[in-house]
């Protein structure tokens, strides 16, 4: 497993894929702005805060929290 700290774009790109949704939906979902999504898919910012715990949840149970998040 990848360190937790560690969100590259490629990691980020993988956790949105196991969601199955769109960025534009992904982004709605986790409440962040569409272009701050782009850019942590670009690998121009990384993510900080909450966002990244939010990350980290998804990426270790998807189904769990996407059925807390809806």
């Amino acid at each position: 497993m990848q360190d937790e700290q560690e969100f590259d774009a490629e990691r980020i790109k993988a956790i949105r894929a196991k969601t199955g949704l769109t960025q534009k939906a992904f982004a709605e979902l986790i409440e962040v702005n569409m272009g701050t999504l782009r850019h942590w898919e670009q690998g121009r910012r990384v993510p900080t805060g909450p966002a990244k715990a939010l990350l980290r949840a998804l990426e270790k149970d998807v189904v769990a929290v996407l059925a807390a998040l809806q």
